[in-house]
């Protein structure tokens, strides 16, 4: 997209694997936004242990420290929110995001990636974002493993129809 009409976009995601990270960039690229991953600290687990590493990190460690945190969200027009599904809820990383920041008047889209049950993940960000508009959400099942053509094109389309939202209310 090239113009969004001078609008500050900013993209915040956390990505274990590359699902989220992919889905996050392209609709980085096609809203114009800047793009900002959530990396915590510590972090372990791997392929073998990945599932029940995600499960025990939603209950045991629900706020890592995070390396960092965007700067002046605040300044945005609209922020586009990218998490993986853990426990039928977000990822822990965004619960020290959202503890650690306190946004106000915002336009918030939501998107998530997931491979089962996709749960409540949206009613708990809302309940947690509940100071702010949200403008839309999307939860993209297995974007790589099921074509990430798919998910591309339908990413794209909903990050255009959440911005013409914002821009032209």
């Amino acid at each position: 997209m090239e113009s969004n009409n001078q609008k500050k976009v900013l993209v915040v995601y956390y990505s274990y694997d590359n699902s989220t990270k992919t889905i996050a960039e392209m609709i980085a690229n096609e809203t114009g936004a800047d793009l900002f991953e959530l990396v915590p600290l510590e972090e372990s687990g791997g392929k073998r242990v990945k599932y029940m590493w995600e499960g025990e990190s939603v209950i045991m460690n629900p706020n890592p420290r995070l390396k960092a945190i965007p700067d002046k969200m605040e300044d945005y027009d609209l922020i586009f929110f990218g998490t993986p599904v853990w426990a039928m809820s977000y990822a822990p990383p965004f619960e020290s995001l959202l503890n650690s920041t306190r946004l106000y008047g915002k336009n918030v889209a939501l998107f998530c990636t997931h491979e089962g049950l996709m749960g409540i993940v949206f009613q708990e960000m809302i309940n947690k974002l509940k100071d702010n508009k949200i403008v839309g959400t999307i939860d993209f099942y297995d974007p790589v493993g099921s074509g990430i053509e798919y998910a591309a094109k339908a990413g794209r389309n909903w990050a255009r129809h959440v911005l013409k939202s914002v821009i032209e209310p």
